[in-house]
């Protein structure tokens, strides 16, 4: 689990990163970079939010459980 951190410092810690990530690499290398970086994000979003959606589901009761046990 990550630890909270204040925004300002987060955003703070990114830049540096990408900036020395960028040293001594070509703009083409530094543009590739980003786009894998920016596709492993989108990917990471996605597995997060289907993952969430699965619990979700397998914490909700089931309609065959409700009708078990007289819900509905």
């Amino acid at each position: 689990m990550c630890t909270p951190v204040c925004p300002a410092e987060l955003v703070t810690a990114i830049t540096a990163a990408a900036i020395a990530l960028a040293q001594g690499r070509s703009a083409e290398d530094t543009a590739w970079l980003g786009v894998v970086l920016v596709h492993l994000g989108e990917t990471l979003t996605t597995l997060s939010f289907q993952q969430s959606r699965l619990e979700q589901q397998s914490a909700a009761p089931s309609l065959d459980a409700e009708i078990a046990a007289g819900s509905l």
